[in-house]
């Protein structure tokens, strides 16, 4: 008997509610948590992936990537473990194991909880291919507002990596804590910057499907704002440009064995670059006495692993800290917080009286840290309503899915802005979310959607979407 979609989401469903129940069981048993349960993680991500693979025919596909990003920023540290990776020691001090357990079965069902908030996917069909070099009217339109706005932000975007990698050079892994302050002090810039970046994914988009001669440009232009984005820091921005390039590569080449490949190979010297740009991170200034083969290694993987899973600290210190619940309040000021952060720091409300407007930046205070500790969305859920908040990661496929499942051209290049946005998630906040959505997100939606109504109607192609 075939296994259908809906047949391989109800097994996978089962088998996570029996990863938590044995979970729950085994709470104090150490060789449990250490060993058995990140196979038994790896397991149900193994599972999930085929499942997405019947819905969409490949594993590069947003969902199983989302999942894998939230893994693997979330509690991808056991895995370290077992390669000689002191996993369960952080340096923001020694947490009981109790604490990692609860960290990480909450992080487990927040992605569990994810992935049932995609059952539409059962039935989704995808039988659209959309082939621009019959140049529609429209889509030229958007190419050529598009670049120009790209133009106008190109002053900005060089100036703000430029100060980006003074700043890198100088403060080495503290920069990313003077970041904040230049985007408080040009929040103009850094605002423009961002616009550049959406540009480049709406060109790189167009420029896969038409192939004009312009595309190579503008493919090495946005992969190397990755570059510059890891060496100086942001992993999350940096990644997240990388993966959104090979998923639209994917999507749209139909690849022979060899370029399968090379695109393995090429996702794999990516992961064994992380530990390489962060040691290029820690004094850039050092870079002539790095010994780059070193990190071509097996053990590189596993060290890129332990450097991106660092960023369960968020989590364990709210489970750790027993701050209480805080029901909701650090969402509600992200919330205004977002209305008012058009605003220069110096005039802008001050809520910091009803509590930390950023929870990664309390904490950072609060460790006497020099440089940025980052947060997670897991940890601010967890902080604001217990056990209960992995709810969020629910309620949030859901209405992604009135975003995704829509396969018109226009939403499609909506969809890919809100992917990258999404894709820098894992280790954020909701403050960064609803201001991305809100500065980013929504201009460009709203500017999409007025380009294209006059002809709109008049064109109903169709797009092969995730």
């Amino acid at each position: 008997m075939k296994l259908t979609r809906k047949d391989a989401f109800i097994i996978n469903i089962l088998f996570a509610i029996i990863i938590i129940f044995i979970s729950i069981l085994n709470i104090n048993d150490a060789m449990y948590f250490m060993y058995i349960f990140p196979i038994l993680i790896i397991t149900f991500l193994v599972f999930i992936g085929i499942y997405y693979k019947k819905v969409h025919n490949h594993f590069m596909n947003f969902d199983f990537i989302f999942i894998i990003l939230l893994w693997l920023f979330g509690m991808s540290r056991q895995v370290t473990y077992w390669f000689g990776f002191d996993s369960y020691t952080s340096y923001y001090g020694n947490f009981e194991l109790s604490v990692y357990f609860r960290a990480y079965l909450f992080t487990f069902m927040c992605i569990f909880l994810y992935y049932v908030g995609s059952f539409k996917t059962i039935n989704y069909e995808i039988n659209y291919n959309y082939d621009l070099n019959d140049k529609s009217y429209y889509i030229e339109r958007i190419r050529r507002i598009v670049f120009i706005i790209f133009i106008i932000c190109l002053l900005p975007m060089v100036y703000y990596y430029y100060k980006l990698i003074n700043v890198s050079m100088v403060a080495k892994y503290g920069s990313k804590q003077y970041v904040e302050m230049i985007e408080n002090t040009n929040y103009l810039i850094s605002l423009l910057r961002v616009f550049g970046v959406i540009s480049l994914i709406i060109l790189v988009f167009i420029e896969f499907h038409a192939k004009t001669k312009f595309r190579y440009f503008i493919f090495i232009l946005f992969l190397s704002i990755g570059i510059i984005s890891l060496l100086c820091g942001s992993r999350t921005e940096g990644l997240s440009i990388y993966l959104l390039f090979i998923c639209m590569f994917v999507r749209k080449a139909k690849l022979s064995l060899i370029k399968k490949i090379g695109l393995i190979i090429s996702i794999i010297l990516l992961i064994i670059m992380i530990p390489l740009f962060f040691e290029i991170r820690m004094d850039i200034t050092n870079i002539k006495n790095i010994d780059f083969l070193s990190y071509f290694s097996f053990d590189s993987i596993w060290s890129a692993f332990h450097e991106l899973g660092g960023s369960e600290t968020a989590m364990l210190l709210v489970v750790d800290g027993n701050y209480g619940v805080q029901y909701g309040q650090s969402i509600l000021l992200a919330v205004f917080n977002t209305l008012f952060n058009f605003l220069p720091s110096s005039i802008r409300p001050d809520l910091s009286s009803i509590g930390p407007v950023s929870l990664a930046y309390y904490f950072t205070k609060e460790l006497n840290l020099n440089y940025g500790l980052g947060f997670s969305l897991f940890g601010e859920m967890f902080l604001n309503f217990s056990w209960f908040g992995c709810l969020f990661f629910l309620i949030l496929r859901i209405c992604l899915d009135k975003l995704y499942n829509k396969s018109d051209f226009i939403s499609v290049l909506k969809s890919f802005i809100m992917i990258y946005i999404l894709f820098t998630m894992p280790r954020r906040e909701t403050k960064d979310l609803f201001t991305e959505i809100v500065y980013y997100y929504l201009p460009f939606s709203i500017l999409l959607y007025f380009v294209c109504k006059p002809y709109y109607s008049s064109y109903k192609e169709r797009v092969e979407l995730f």
